[in-house]
């Protein structure tokens, strides 16, 4: 009997959906990966939904929960949606953390007189993210596929756009029947300068961001609190142990994202 498809919602470009999970070289099919989706989302989308009506004493009045459980279902649904980009994102920082590395072992190694294919061998049994990149194109190659096949499919699944400029160099050289090892050297040295770049503006963004912090994460969440009491005391306004954890709940999640915004925005180099 034929299995059969999940549904694709029309407003998910399946296209690019697809070429995500590839990149972010996601084991299962496209139709695991889409009722992995929903599955979560219901999960999650529940869980919240009852969570909040505890909270605000919803749960005696259902009918807005049935108003809310499709808004936080929407939410998590893109959430889980956008779970191929989130883990493309974290491979491309690791990428870029070793790119250096992993392009001068390369460049050594061409440098030294060995041919670009045994080059590529050594290079997938060196370290890091960047050796197992290696290790697919000479796998590629060694199942019959020319190099030059096999470093373009490379280049296409990368993603990291610096990766993706030391193949295209690679390859042009080859292509052209040129030396690799010159526009390989070039390529590097243009990543190196983009990361030094990169580093100093995260200095002065790093600047910004810990000043805001200080502010709207220490010194407005505290005058804020003392303030709303002392004016709902004035206005006879009763509060209870949920509304404080709420306001809590919320100072927390307000600095988590102070915190992961520096964290996040912190450039991935290997100078």
């Amino acid at each position: 009997m034929r299995k059969k498809k999940t549904k694709v919602p029309p407003f998910v470009d399946q296209s690019n959906l697809k070429r995500d999970l590839e990149t972010a070289k996601y084991k299962g099919s496209f139709d695991e990966f889409l009722k992995r989706t929903y599955s979560m989302t219901f999960f999650f989308s529940f869980m919240i939904t009852i969570a909040i009506g505890l909270a605000f004493g919803l749960i005696e009045t259902p009918i807005y929960l049935l108003f809310l459980f499709p808004i936080v279902y929407i939410f998590f649904f893109f959430v889980f949606l956008n779970y191929p980009k989130a883990m493309i994102l974290r491979m491309k920082k690791k990428y870029d953390q070793e790119i250096l590395y992993a392009g001068r072992y390369l460049l050594i190694k061409i440098e030294s007189g060995e041919p670009l294919f045994k080059a590529l061998i050594d290079a997938s049994n060196s370290y890091g993210i960047s050796s197992g990149v290696f290790k697919e194109i000479v796998n590629t190659i060694m199942s019959g596929v020319p190099i030059e096949k096999a470093l373009e499919e490379a280049r296409d699944t990368s993603p990291s756009d610096k990766f993706k400029r030391i193949l295209t160099q690679i390859l042009t050289a080859i292509k052209t029947g040129a030396d690799v090892a010159e526009p390989l050297r070039q390529v590097l040295d243009s990543i190196r300068d983009e990361q030094f770049n990169e580093l100093k503006g995260y200095e002065k963004k790093l600047n910004a961001i810990t000043m805001f912090y200080l502010v709207l994460g220490g010194v407005f969440p505290a005058l804020a609190m003392v303030l709303g009491i002392i004016i709902m005391s004035i206005m006879g306004l009763e509060t209870n142990i949920v509304f404080f954890l709420v306001l809590l709940s919320a100072l927390f999640l307000f600095q988590f994202l102070f915190v992961f915004n520096a964290k996040s925005s912190k450039p991935a180099v290997s100078l």
